[in-house]
């Protein structure tokens, strides 16, 4: 099963476990060093062309809020309703890898824009 922990056998490494379970510290870094340029590219793209609607539509890169055109389109409407939702998802991240500065700057766009009333 799995890991190959469940069959007792605790002295020997399953096959996935000797090649998936450690990476060389330079290895984790630039893995790290990867994940952050992703999220600040989505980042970045969905601030210049979406923010504050919802998502940014990567076909047409444009923004994309809820369909108030057609209320019965449920693949949009039912998730996007027009709160800036990738900006309010994208705070936690902000403030995980630890972009202080782009955190409080995307509070503040929040608190300008977003309202649930």
């Amino acid at each position: 099963m799995g890991l190959g922990l469940a069959r007792g056998n605790h002295s020997r490494l399953s096959q996935y476990e000797e090649k998936y379970s450690y990476f060389p510290e330079t290895e984790r870094i630039k893995r790290l060093g990867d994940a952050k340029n992703m999220f600040q590219f989505a980042y970045d793209n969905y601030v210049k062309y979406a923010f504050p609607l919802d998502e940014l539509d990567p076909i047409h890169c444009t923004g994309r809020g809820s369909d108030q055109s057609d209320p019965s389109n449920l693949n949009i409407n039912d998730v996007l309703g027009d709160y800036s939702l990738t900006m309010i998802d994208t705070l936690d991240t902000l403030a995980i890898i630890g972009n202080t500065s782009e955190f409080k700057q995307a509070v503040q766009l929040v608190i300008e824009n977003v309202s649930f009333e």
